[in-house]
């Protein structure tokens, strides 16, 4: 029975959909069966995962003998009349779902004052709408495509050609860009290649109409988040979107809100992590603002990763307590499975910023790192202490255990090419401190090693290892 999609769907639903479909399983409007009635009870009154279906039906039909069939034929009736339910709630959240629909029906009937009257009452709701998000766009089309057709139909007005025609450049245009910033995002880090597709439409679209950017700060903000991905180097794009993404938060839903912030700030990692340090700087502001407002959060949980790049860059600003505020304020926000063994890798980085090495090898041996990335953050942490600690042995045996722990998972693209720059260079550093200091003096590879480093574009411990030479 667990294995079902029924119980599977039972299993997530919060408590406001459960009443609301205990109160459809028993309205003739949308169930008239008792059974599945009976069924939708029983499965609440059971929550165990060792409910089966011969007792369940055994309860539906006390003087039956089991029919699997009859059994599936009641479960796939409660399945739908959930997901009817589930659909119609969504719908009934949605204020202006339900007027384009009701637009829909009376265009359909042929009704003209009603099918105006509402189309106003939709025109007035998007007017006094403060979200200006790629939904909203594809819904001004919606709506547009809706009067075109009831125009055509009744030969009422003049037809809206232009406006239906704007509309839907506006509403490719926002989501392309929007969806080629994702794009690229995913490029960088799984070095995949992707079709870019009309893209280069979009761009000679706003060359012939700079005005657009002016007048649709929505499509100027994925505009200038697409060329920072793409263009890096050109600040001038970094600076526009980071300055709109700070003001203009009230046009993005809660999802895109978010994935922009993450955008800007992973800009702002890989900057860092080429050795522009102020970017560390910048993101950190980011991380602040979208943390006070929320914007972080998902269904109240903070990824384990956002996390981790918060007390990574709190650190490197040496804001101490801040980041021992923030580490126990959200440790309830982790997602559970990885709680424990997040919070204590990052107590640990926080002791070894203070150069507690004792309480970091404490805390790094508490939890078990599933997470492959985060196992490798932990061993890059333990590196360090032994280099520092001279402790050259292990940490020659330590190098080699992590190269071939890197070997051994599957790490992709930009994390695998930063962690095999980073074993490189220690192991040259490794080198390097066998030397004398007047050897050094006479060496010019320490020279070489310094250069080599600076130079690298991958490699997130470029300032400890330059600090060690």
């Amino acid at each position: 029975m667990q294995d079902s999609r029924l119980y599977q769907l039972f299993q997530c639903l919060n408590t406001s959909q459960h009443k609301a479909i205990q109160k459809a399983v028993l309205s003739p409007f949308f169930n008239t069966r008792e059974d599945v009635a009976a069924l939708w009870q029983l499965l609440c009154a059971d929550k165990s995962a060792a409910i089966n279906k011969e007792n369940v039906f055994t309860s539906l039909y006390p003087n039956s003998d089991f029919e699997a069939q009859k059994l599936n034929i009641v479960m796939n009736k409660l399945l739908d009349l959930i997901e009817r339910v589930l659909v119609f709630t969504a719908v009934e959240d949605n204020e202006i779902e339900q007027k384009i629909n009701l637009s829909q029906q009376y265009k359909k009937m042929g009704l003209a004052a009603h099918f105006l009257s509402v189309s106003k009452e939709i025109i007035a709701f998007q007017a006094k709408d403060p979200k200006k998000d790629s939904h909203f766009y594809q819904k001004a089309y919606q709506l547009e495509q809706i009067h075109y057709e009831f125009n055509a139909k009744n030969r009422t007005s003049e037809l809206n050609l232009q406006e239906l025609n704007d509309s839907l450049d506006l509403a490719f245009m926002v989501e392309k860009l929007r969806q080629n910033c994702n794009l690229l995002s995913h490029q960088a880090v799984y070095s995949k290649e992707y079709d870019a597709g009309l893209l280069d439409a979009v761009f000679q679209r706003i060359k012939d109409k700079p005005e657009l950017l002016v007048q649709h700060p929505t499509l100027r903000i994925y505009f200038h988040c697409y060329w920072s991905l793409k263009n890096p180097s050109e600040l001038v794009h970094f600076q526009q979107f980071r300055t709109d993404l700070l003001t203009l938060h009230t046009l993005f839903s809660e999802s895109d809100i978010r994935d922009l912030y993450l955008l800007a700030i992973n800009f702002c990692i890989k900057k860092n992590n080429s050795g522009e340090v102020d970017f560390a700087r910048q993101g950190l502001v980011l991380y602040k603002t979208a943390l006070e407002k929320g914007f972080l959060l998902e269904n109240n949980i903070l990824s384990r990763f956002t996390y981790h790049n918060i007390v990574a860059w709190a650190l490197l600003q040496k804001d101490f307590a801040w980041t021992a505020h923030f580490i126990d304020a959200y440790k309830n926000r982790l997602e559970r499975s990885y709680r424990d063994s997040m919070y204590s890798f990052c107590l640990a980085k926080l002791e070894y910023s203070r150069h507690n090495y004792e309480a970091v090898i404490a805390l790094l041996q508490r939890a078990e790192y599933r997470d492959t990335l985060l196992a490798l953050a932990a061993k890059t942490i333990l590196m360090k202490i032994y280099y520092e600690t001279d402790e050259f042995e292990a940490l020659e045996a330590h190098l080699s255990s992590m190269r071939a722990y890197l070997s051994r998972k599957r790490v992709m693209g930009y994390h695998k090419t930063n962690y095999q720059n980073i074993i490189k260079y220690t192991k040259k550093l490794l080198e390097n401190a066998g030397m004398s200091n007047a050897v050094k003096a006479q060496n010019p590879d320490s020279v070489t090693l310094r250069e080599a480093i600076e130079k690298e574009e991958i490699l997130t411990e470029k300032e400890w290892l330059l600090s060690q030479l």
